[in-house]
Parts: C-alpha cells; structure tokens; sequence
C-alpha cells in the first residue's frame, strides 16, 4: 500500500529535520561550512524522503481514483480519500497555510461522506475562569485588512466563568471586564474542534485569571495573562524557534522600549550614589558602524561627571536607547526594580514573543 510507505517517509523525513535542526541550532551563521555539513547532509536527506513521499502518494490516489472510475460510490475509496485529506486540511492550517487548506477542504468536502461532519463544521469551543467571578466577556475576531489582522469586535460572549462557549475555528481576543480592574486582553487560538480550556501543563483544572485593580498597573504597564501560544515555526524569521505549543505564566511588561531620558536617569542615579565604577560599566556604546573602536561611549559627561547627551542638536532623549549590552540592561532593570519596589526583569525569550 502506498499511502503507509509515503507516511513513513514523511516521519522519517520529519525526524531528519529535527535532528538537522538539533546540529545546526547549536551552531551561528558565520561559522565555518565544515561544522555544518553534516546537519546540511540530514536536511539533504530529508529532502529526498520528503521527494519519495509525494511520489508514493501520487501513486496511492492514482489507484484510488481508479477504482472510483470503475465504481463512483465506492464507500472505502472515498473514506480512504477523506481520511488522507483530513489530515492533509489539519497539517495545512496549522503551518496556516491558506492555500493548501483551502484544496484540502474543498477535496474533503468531496469526498466526506460524514465521518467528518464535525472537522468540516470547524466548531471549537473556550472555557475561561478569573479570581473574580461575573465579569464580562467581549469577544474580538482577528481578520486581515490592508495587510494587518486586526481585532473585529463581535459583541459580547457571557460573563466569567465561561464554560466550552461554541466558537468558529479561527483567532480571537477575549476582552475581560470588571468595574475598578484593568481590562484583561486574553488571547485564544481555536482549532477545528478544539476545546482551548487554560489548563497549565500538569493539571487538571483551567487557570484562574486574576484580574489586576487598576492602582495595580501603570499607565505604560500591559498586563500578559498566562496561558497557550504558538511559538516560532515561522520560516521567514530569522532564526526562528521550531513551532511549538507553548505555556507562559502571567507577566507585566512595558508598552514602550526604555528611552534615552530614563536610561540616563539610571545612570546618574548611580554616579550620585558613589557607584561610578558600575554607571560606566552599563554605559551604552557607540555601534560598530560608525566607531572604530566599541569601547568608545555612547554619552558623554559633564564637569559634575553626570551623563549627557554627545550631540545635542537633536532631542534623542524620548527616542528607545541603544546599543546596551546584557549586562546593562539587567543592572537597569534591577534599578528600576528597586526605585519602584515591583520586580521589574528582562522578559525571557518567549515572553517577548
């Protein structure tokens, strides 16, 4: 049967690219091409099993079909047709391919003959909690227009505790609402038939939201509740995470970047406390492009030795700052941690996506 073989070789095909993925995610662009020959040699491969594969399933539908042409309302041939290409409209919309889910659908369709009502349908359903029952819920749908999705309001969804709400597959925000709390934007991903319940990794149960008083956050404070996301997968980004369902605990993080003004702040704030030897150490530096030497400082200093601005024909200071390094961000982010008394970090990796 070709339909097992050309599903072997794409497991197989898919399991070289992890490999291949594992050899070359330890390694960065501009290393030399011998350390990556042989994660290039595994994608090579997999290339070649990925190849045999469409050639297998080619051969597979080819006889399929033959047999529809001797007998149209064959039952195994079309449940054998709407089996593969349900899988193929799953695979499609989670690499949101468009494209191709649009032909497989339309070939399912086809060749349903009910065993897939409910895929088709594309029913999902949400369950959301919070510390504070009786909020209210308003639903928004992200579609497409000129280029950008966009949050579409669709009016409201219920009131807190939501439980397995009937929703069309697609991506939506949940706007949750209590008087005297900030308003909670909680994103969900629903897939063909999927019940998207807040469970965290490990447990049984959804999550409690808790909602954040309004006294809690600042004007510049967005508050990110926890729960599911997609990360990486993206083939256009540069460096991107393998795709992945990922859980991220609830944070705060700025609207805005830190700016040059505040950067400053923190500087001379140091330099006023005796610690000059750290202000110069997080000192930003001048970018290699325009320096010769990186260690050349990015602000200057005044007779009072406080920091300054090095050209002062032009307000820099509400732009984003930069060239910080590692370690001057984290000491500017334990500064402010200690000015505001809130634990103010670096977001990880995945928080920031």
């Amino acid at each position: 049967d070709a339909l097992p073989i050309s599903a072997a070789l794409r497991d197989a095909a898919r399991a070289l690219r992890t490999e291949a993925a594992a050899l070359l995610g330890d390694l960065q662009t501009w290393d030399p091409a011998e350390q990556k020959a042989r994660g290039w040699a595994l994608e090579d491969e997999a290339r070649a099993h990925e190849a045999a594969a469409a050639v297998e399933r080619v051969a597979w539908e080819t006889k399929i079909h033959a047999a529809l042409t001797e007998s149209p309302e064959l039952l195994e041939a079309h449940e054998a047709l709407a089996e593969s290409y349900a899988a193929e409209l799953s695979a499609a919309e989670e690499a949101r391919d468009a494209e191709r889910a649009a032909r497989a659908e339309a070939l399912l369709r086809l060749h349903d003959r009910g065993r897939f009502a409910a895929l088709l349908d594309g029913e999902g359903a949400v369950s959301l909690r919070t510390d504070r029952d009786g909020a209210e819920v308003h639903l928004f749908r992200f579609v497409e227009k000129a280029r950008r999705l966009v949050a579409e309001p669709l009016g409201p969804l219920g009131r807190t505790p939501l439980r397995a709400v009937s929703l069309p597959h697609g991506s939506y925000v949940l706007g949750v609402r209590a008087p005297g709390f900030r308003e909670v934007r909680y994103a969900v991903r629903i897939g063909r038939g999927e019940h998207w319940d807040g469970v965290p990794p490990g447990d049984g149960e959804p999550l409690e939201i808790p909602l954040l008083g309004e006294s809690e956050l600042d004007a510049d404070d967005v508050y990110v509740p926890a729960g599911w996301f997609a990360a990486g997968g993206d083939p256009s980004a540069g460096e991107s995470l393998p795709a992945q369902r990922v859980w991220v605990d609830g944070f705060v993080i700025r609207r805005h970047p830190v700016t040059v003004e505040e950067y400053l702040a923190f500087l001379n704030d140091l330099v006023r406390r005796g610690r000059d030897v750290e202000a110069e150490a997080a000192c930003p530096r001048m970018p290699a492009a325009l320096v010769s030497d990186w260690r050349v400082p990015a602000f200057g200093r005044d007779a009072a030795g406080q920091f300054r601005l090095l050209d002062d024909t032009k307000d820099w200071r509400r732009h984003p700052v930069v060239s910080v390094s590692w370690r001057g961000a984290m000491a500017y982010a334990a500064w402010r941690a200690e000015a505001s008394g809130r634990a103010w970090r670096l977001p990880s990796e995945l928080e920031r996506e």
